[in-house]
């Protein structure tokens, strides 16, 4: 479902921190002050960032960091994506989930504290742990995880006793791309970046949260499926701890990705969103 990414890409991504010095790391923490999503999370919310380079949604990133060290809470759960790439046994697995089979295969199926070669919650954490140093704080408990083949039944995954657990004294928030288009990712509709690919972009989101908190995983993993969103676990696991939730869209961007792709593929482009959701009353 998406081409293969250029030699390097790993390194290029995991390097940004350090191209960007602590110096550059303040400017971006500085920026995400932009927003305030504390409120939101006091009240039993919850946020999504987004996972592309740092120079292109850092701040929106740092913006969740924020939230989370200044809602009070004394623990922060945070859910990660794995992504599939060169993973041909989750690719498989994968295909299993799409036919609505039943996955039981522990290799990928679960939850797990951490998965070799991902990256979704790298840049969280530097901005984190930057953060934390510039104040000079005892931050709260961060705790990551990362959800893998929920396919839709959220409630007998491996693991999510654990996390439940672990929600009830939480803050929690999620990483998600929730629409990817173009070329690279193989998708149906292919638009170039402008605003009938912006409105594209709002319509999908609005459309997934509605199926999600119906509980209509079905179509819920489908229109994932279709959108490209990375984190439908993550999202329906989300889902399963808190509740329903109302999605508010903060700041949406699209993003380039052309020159991330062997032979450049166009158009191609990734959604970075800060999104805030709030507890249904």
């Amino acid at each position: 479902m998406m081409l293969a990414v250029k030699q390097g890409f790993d390194e290029d991504y995991s390097s940004q921190s350090a191209i960007l010095g602590e110096r550059g790391l303040h400017q971006i923490l500085d920026a995400g002050r932009a927003w305030d999503i504390s409120h939101v999370l006091n009240r039993g919310g919850s946020a999504i960032f987004p996972h592309a380079y740092l120079s292109k949604c850092g701040d929106q990133i740092a913006a969740v960091v924020h939230g989370c060290l200044d809602s009070g809470a004394d623990q922060v759960l945070v859910l990660g994506v794995i992504h599939t790439r060169e993973n041909e046994q989750l690719k498989q697995a994968r295909l299993q989930e799409s036919k609505g089979e039943k996955i039981t295969d522990e290799t990928h199926w679960g939850v797990f504290p951490e998965f070799a070669g991902e990256y979704s919650l790298l840049h969280f954490k530097t901005l984190w742990d930057t953060e934390v140093k510039r104040r000079g704080i005892k931050p709260p408990k961060l705790i990551m995880r990362y959800p893998c083949l929920v396919n839709g039944k959220p409630e007998s995954l491996l693991g999510i006793e654990e996390l439940e657990r672990m929600a009830k004294d939480s803050v929690i928030v999620i990483t998600a791309d929730l629409v990817h288009n173009g070329v690279a990712y193989t998708t149906d509709v292919q638009l170039e970046i402008g605003a009938e690919a912006e409105r594209f972009t709002r319509e999908g989101i609005a459309e997934m949260f509605t199926l999600l908190n119906q509980e209509d995983y079905s179509s819920f993993i489908s229109r994932c499926i279709y959108f490209r969103n990375d984190a439908r676990d993550p999202l329906t696991v989300l889902r399963y701890l808190l509740g329903q939730m109302q999605p508010h869209l903060l700041d949406l961007r699209l993003v380039d990705t052309v020159d991330l792709f062997v032979n450049d593929p166009a158009p191609s482009w990734v959604a970075t969103s800060l999104m805030t959701l709030e507890k249904s009353l």
